[in-house]
């Protein structure tokens, strides 16, 4: 569910169309691609279209169930799924949404297969807090996911903050990890975690055109947030 406070995407975000309506559906749109989310009475139904493929994933309290439907021809998914049915992305984004909201985060991990892509690859924000090296960008592929002194964190008047990682390659993505920052410890006393809230998770290719993509709802509570990205069979 998305802020009602939530501000148009301008710039950074031009890939991008959101849309907020009472705070029960949001859409994504972009040449080739829409994700549509929705919830009713206790269940989440997720439709993502890529082209000819459609996938819908409906969740509820008794389980998640999936169907992927190609050129009108419906079918669930069988056996393991290839590599090359992944979104393929040279770069993972975290982008802020709302004015004045800075990125902070432990580390972000891309996986294919169970291996960590992004692992010591080059990163960049928009902005270092306090212009303190110890914030900088590259805290997030360190491998570090939850010490203390390791961690990004973009400053605070930025419009749409961000932070990138360089792939340093095409990859198929089938999750993002982003391990969240807590204050003080790991009971976060001071609500650390609540400012990754309602930023958005993107999947750009080597000319910065956006790939695929999934918004962050509240992360208050959240020590790290998994973002799955369905095989276009």
């Amino acid at each position: 569910m998305l802020l009602n406070n939530l501000l148009p995407v301008t710039a950074v975000l031009a890939l991008f169309t959101i849309a907020h309506v009472q705070g029960t559906t949001a859409t994504t749109t972009s040449t080739g691609f829409a994700t549509t989310q929705g919830t009713t009475q206790g269940t989440t139904t997720v439709t993502t279209t890529y082209g000819t493929t459609t996938q819908t994933t409906t969740a509820t309290t008794a389980g998640a169930s999936s169907t992927t439907t190609t050129a009108g021809v419906t079918s669930s998914p069988t056996g393991a799924p290839t590599a090359s049915c992944y979104p393929s992305a040279d770069k993972v984004r975290i982008n802020a949404l709302m004015k004045n909201m800075s990125i902070q985060l432990f580390e972000v991990e891309a996986f294919l297969n169970g291996v960590n892509v992004a692992l010591r690859k080059a990163a960049s924000q928009s902005s270092t807090y306090g212009n303190n090296q110890r914030f900088r960008a590259a805290q997030a592929t360190d491998g570090l996911v939850d010490y203390a002194y390791s961690f990004t964190h973009t400053g605070n008047v930025d419009t749409f903050g961000w932070l990138e990682i360089d792939l340093q390659g095409t990859y198929p993505i089938d999750s993002v990890v982003i391990y969240n920052r807590w204050c003080g410890n790991t009971s976060d006393p001071s609500g650390c975690l609540c400012r990754l809230s309602h930023s958005a998770l993107l999947l750009l290719d080597n000319n910065d055109q956006w790939v695929a993509s999934e918004f962050i709802g509240d992360t208050c509570g959240r020590a790290s947030v998994q973002v799955n990205f369905p095989c276009a069979i």
